[in-house]
């Protein structure tokens, strides 16, 4: 553009330029000269007493980019005079108008304050989003950052969003789990002066799930006067703010319609806990998990399963009701990181129905990892009804990853005898941890953990109830433990924790005892680790040792059994524990040891101490949680057997087969679809098949041969096609010595298992594809059935064969139907007295 101030000046006494200052494209012009004089002269363009610019040569000069920052002069030669324009022009950028900026910015509040975020440890994370949203001018480029209440920066200013045409925006920042309160801060990236954040503080942690029956409820709510009585306390809260619980009041009873209203967040406090057993629970979290943050949605409701909750037409545990509670959690968009289911009540089946049970309903597969059902209702396979949903229409995150399933044992089963079906899903769970069988199939979703510290208690103190289907609340050693056992297993489980499942892994058999240790460390008993005194002798006159829950066969409860430095017989608070035969009997090759049996072994004696603290005097392995006695032991076949064959000998008074031996029963066992045989025997070698079982027709058999091999074939009745037809090769280690073969069929759940000394070798489905078009009405046709054949000089010490099966595997507890026993005391037995016995 041209510049031109108009200034008239006469002769050539003077020069100006027309602006003093420029921008490139700018135009400068030289005044002061008048048309003749602009006709004569020469003119060059300089930086102000510097060098000529080259090719500036004329009266007027553009403005080059080139020349920011110059200050510019111009020089005029007239008639052999120099003129030196006065005042110069210095270049710069253009100076634009003032441009419009962003100037108003709301961040949304939180729900509520002290809001919690799961940080993903239960699946392998340490990352929690924080969704954010709120509103500013439209285009706005929105950034945030995370500050600590002491306004310590924890995440550092991150670009999150850009607001919308209708002026919304919304975004996320992330942060792993933090010991403190947070707060988020939003501000303008163009306009940084524009900030906003909330007055509702966030934190990151844990979020899990608590869904059980009765038991759960009597941790979570003041249940028959446990927090008033001054004889049970608890431990205490490092940190008042670390743990939360949420839940669902007005519930009703076992009967009532679920019409339970969402509660609010609620700490548990050192000053006023909720209730004793979750002081408790927080005071193991915060004993060994400083600076973690826990919040427990409680789902636990009496006598209802949970399975409930996924039918439309039961109100008892209403869908809606679940839906409502879990909505309040993630209301500001939390996951729940952990699901622990550790009780399914009147779930007694076999323990591979137990996971198919828990893949469907919870992950909608079946073990194979096909979808459990396209269209509701659909038939769930522990035969306990039909369902409308699974638990991922409410927990969706055990689909995408960001939930895991815990699946802890309840604790029910072990030193009290008619449990009934807590004995079967106590067994169902071990066995299910044994196999691993979900984990295998959903390892980036299942957690296998340990079982609790309990059996169920009962209790005559304070006269309050007696029933046997309960933890105690007027002991430290009942809900109380139950409640430590839950944080401490669940910290381990979802990795915050690292301790290992203490079991049973070195044993040494002599025939005045058993020598038991375990890898975790030493073994003890809550009253030896603190220092209680031994068990009255009125309340077991013929109990004389540390722990209880161990009986033998042949023989009963154990009432010997000692803790011991390991490798003595020196008495000694934690260590090994050295178990005696009772009365003077000593063991052999034949003994059998239970470790705290379901009801396959011996009976354990209903003491009065096994309902008061009789648990005290289980054995358990410190495993370096403070506030913790320790964990019970298990033994690693999760069996709960502990078998002398191979270690010591043979007992005199086994049958001898002779040649060709062969005994047969006609026509029975009609109408059922489970059956167990297990046999007892002892090869001398040699090649041929000894047929434990075979039923005219091939329509089931079960041979061992010489070699170890064990085969099992099962037909159909309905079509006689094979159910099953497998050879185990080597799964007897060695048959010149004294082995328990056992194998279980069911129908009903299409599993064949087989144990060789109280070992599970295999748990297999049927079918090739893993099912059978049809359960069958008739498992064995009635036909004739042959026992033990083809064997010369087999030493027998049974054979016996059930209509029944057991949950764990093990031989039924009832006579069995067919059997050929050793003759009593040893003596030799004839095949007269094998067949009296048979027919």
């Amino acid at each position: 553009m041209g510049l031109n101030l108009g200034l008239n000046i006469t002769a050539a006494s003077a020069i100006v330029l027309s602006t003093s200052t420029a921008s490139p494209g700018d135009v400068i012009d030289i005044l002061g000269l008048t048309a003749d004089q602009a006709r004569q002269a020469t003119f060059r363009w300089r930086e102000a007493d510097g060098p000529n610019i080259p090719g500036a040569t004329g009266p007027r000069y553009t403005v080059l980019q080139a020349d920011l920052g110059r200050v510019l002069e111009a020089v005029v030669t007239l008639g052999g005079q120099t003129l030196i324009s006065t005042g110069t022009v210095t270049v710069s950028d253009p100076v634009a108008p003032p441009a419009s900026q962003p100037t108003q910015l709301t961040l949304a509040e939180f729900s509520r304050d002290r809001t919690l975020f799961d940080a993903g440890l239960a699946v392998g994370r340490d990352s929690a989003a924080i969704p954010l949203s709120g509103t500013s001018d439209a285009g706005a480029v929105i950034q945030a950052r995370i500050v600590t209440e002491a306004g310590s920066e924890v995440a550092p200013w991150a670009d999150i969003a850009t607001t919308n045409g209708s002026g919304d925006w919304a975004g996320q920042v992330s942060t792993g789990q933090n010991a403190n309160w947070m707060r988020p801060e939003v501000r303008l990236k163009a306009n940084p002066a524009v900030a906003a954040t909330t007055s509702h503080r966030f934190g990151t942690g844990l979020i899990f799930v608590f869904s059980e029956q009765s038991n759960g409820f009597r941790i979570v709510k003041d249940y028959d006067g446990l927090n008033a009585n001054a004889a049970v306390t608890h431990q205490p809260i490092l940190d008042p703010e670390a743990f939360q619980i949420i839940d669902l009041n007005n519930r009703g009873g076992q009967n009532d319609t679920d019409t339970g209203t969402v509660g609010n967040f609620r700490f548990v406090t050192d000053a006023t806990p909720r209730t004793k057993p979750l002081a408790e629970m927080a005071s193991i979290l915060t004993q060994n998990a400083p600076g973690l943050k826990v919040l427990m949605v409680s789902d636990n409701k009496s006598g209802v399963a949970q399975t409930l909750t996924l039918r439309d037409n039961d109100d008892r545990r209403r869908f809606e009701v679940v839906e409502a509670l879990f909505d309040a959690v993630t209301a500001d968009g939390a996951t729940i990181g952990a699901f622990l289911l550790s009780h399914t009540n009147s779930l007694n089946n076999s323990d591979g129905e137990y996971a198919r049970y828990v893949a469907a309903a919870f992950l909608n597969k079946n073990l194979n990892g096909a979808t459990f059902a396209t269209s509701f209702p659909a038939a769930l396979p522990d035969g306990n009804g039909t369902v409308d949903h699974t638990w991922l229409d409410l927990l969706p995150g055990l689909a995408t990853g960001d939930t895991a399933l815990v699946v802890q044992g309840s604790g029910f089963g072990g030193v009290y005898p008619g449990t009934g079906n807590f004995l079967e899903e106590t067994a169902a769970y071990r066995h299910l941890r044994s196999r691993n069988q979900l984990a295998a199939a959903f390892p980036d979703t299942v957690i296998l953990s340990g079982d609790h510290n309990l059996a169920h208690l009962g209790t005559t103190e304070g006269g309050n109830w007696g029933d046997v289907s309960h933890y105690t609340a007027d002991s430290d050693y009942g809900v109380m433990e139950r409640a430590r056992s839950l944080m401490a297993l669940t910290l381990r489980d979802v990795g915050v924790l690292d301790f290992d499942l203490p079991q049973i892994d070195q044993i040494t058999w002599e025939a005045d005892h058993v020598r038991l240790g375990s890898s975790a460390g030493p073994i003890t008993t809550v009253a030896k680790a603190q220092g209680l005194p031994a068990l009255p002798s009125a309340a077991d006159p013929l109990f004389q040792g540390d722990v209880l829950g161990l009986a033998a066969e042949p023989g009963d409860q154990i009432t010997r059994a000692l803790i011991v430095s390991p490798g003595t017989t020196t008495p000694a608070a934690a260590g090994e524990i050295l178990v005696y035969p009772n009365g003077g009997a000593t063991f052999d090759g034949l003994s059998t040891l239970y470790f705290e049996p379901f009801s396959g072994g011996p009976a354990i004696n209903s003491h009065t101490y096994y309902v008061n603290d009789g648990p005290k005097h289980r054995a358990i392995v410190d495993v370096g949680v403070a506030g913790w006695d320790g964990l019970k032991v298990q033994l690693p076949s999760d069996t709960d057997v502990i078998n002398a064959a191979n270690a010591l000998p043979t007992p005199s008074g086994l049958y001898v087969l002779p040649s060709n031996f062969s005994k047969y029963a006609g026509p029975w066992f009609s109408g059922t679809g489970q059956w167990t045989l297990e046999a007892q025997l002892q090869y001398p070698g040699g090649t041929a098949a000894a047929g434990l079982l075979y039923v005219k027709g091939g329509h089931h058999n079960v041979r061992l041969t010489a070699s170890g091999d064990v085969t099992v074939v099962t037909k159909t009745n309905s079509n006689g096609s094979f159910a099953f037809n497998q050879t185990f090769t080597g799964a007897v280690a060695d048959t010149t010595q004294l082995n328990t073969v056992r194998v279980v069929v069911d129908y009903p759940g299409q599993i064949v298992r087989l144990f060789v000394n109280d070992v599970e070798k295999t748990n297999s489905r049927f079918g090739v594809a893993g099912e059978l078009n049809a359960t069958p009405t008739d498992v064995i046709r009635p036909n004739t059935v042959t026992m033990i054949a083809n064997q010369a000089n087999t030493a027998l010490g049974h054979i016996r064969l059930w209509k029944t099966i057991r949950a764990d595997g093990g031989a039924p507890t009832e006579a069995p139907f067919l059997f050929i026993e050793a003759a009593p005391g040893g003596a030799a037995a004839t095949s007269d007295n094998v067949s009296a016995v048979l027919n």
